[in-house]
């Protein structure tokens, strides 16, 4: 059979899909890892905002045709369409319309269920006393700059090197900056809740209470003043279980009326 036969059959309903509506809603989510925290919250609004407009005009149809994504992307759009067609499975006369509703709350509960919070929140003091920091830093930067800019007039070599200088010392980060820096080696060190955890060394299978570095005994370049070819392995299990046991029924199989599921480049 000839692609354009094979379309003309679906088109046409052969299949059993029905012909689609000329005008279909789609929504795509890109990947990122985190971004995928801010998809839910935008998928919130849109849902929101779609649903008005349908339950005004009287139409009850899906609040999207079609759900795509690439990577987070995807496990956002895997979540809300296993939501809609597991919950039209069991209220099979509930109307197209109210069979997504939860969906948005279902993605935020998820995002709820995979942050982790870092010691570093945990620490009360942190914020303050970073902010105190740059308060004392910045003071002592323009007591240092009065002097500096006065014997800059006076001496064009110092102004040269007095401007130069400032390229090897950094602007102090944000607190929230700070706080993002500080838990990353706490991740890979001891994984993420409900994310990834760290493997034993040399056993695929068995968790590790901490992530176990793996040197390069290919070309042994484990120099030990600059440790740049050293690696950590992670299991995303924790990441599976969570998305099989609470938020994805498998297979999503959708059927004529469903919205369809087009997920790319997902790395689980």
């Amino acid at each position: 059979m000839s692609q354009g036969k094979a379309y003309e059959d679906i088109v046409q309903g052969e299949k059993g899909f029905g012909k689609p509506p000329e005008k279909q809603r789609v929504l795509i989510f890109q990947g990122g890892a985190a971004l995928g925290a801010y998809e839910a919250g935008a998928y919130q609004v849109l849902y929101n905002h779609i649903r008005k407009q349908l339950e005004e005009d009287h139409r009850d149809e899906n609040i999207f045709d079609i759900v795509a994504g690439t990577s987070i992307g995807a496990i956002n759009a895997a979540i809300i369409v296993s939501h809609v067609t597991e919950t039209r499975r069991q209220n099979p006369t509930w109307s197209t319309l109210r069979c997504w509703e939860g969906s948005a709350e279902k993605l935020e509960e998820f995002w709820k269920d995979t942050r982790t919070i870092s010691a570093v929140e945990l620490m009360p003091l942190f914020m303050v006393g970073w902010d105190a920091y740059s308060g004392m830093r910045e003071i002592g930067k323009s007591w240092f700059n009065i002097p500096a800019q006065f014997y800059s007039m006076l001496n064009p070599l110092f102004k040269q090197w007095y401007e130069q200088s400032k390229e090897y010392f950094d602007t102090q980060a944000s607190p929230e900056a700070a706080r993002r820096y500080f838990s990353v080696p706490e991740f890979l060190l001891f994984g993420a809740r409900n994310v990834f955890l760290p493997l034993a060394y040399g056993i695929d299978s068995l968790p590790s209470p901490i992530a176990i570095p793996k040197s390069d005994y290919k070309f042994y370049n484990n120099s030990p003043f600059v440790p740049n070819n050293v690696w950590y392995r992670y299991s995303n299990e924790p990441l599976k279980n969570i998305l099989k046991t609470k938020y994805i029924v498998p297979p999503i199989a959708t059927s004529e009326g469903d919205p369809r599921l087009l997920v790319m480049a997902i790395d689980v």
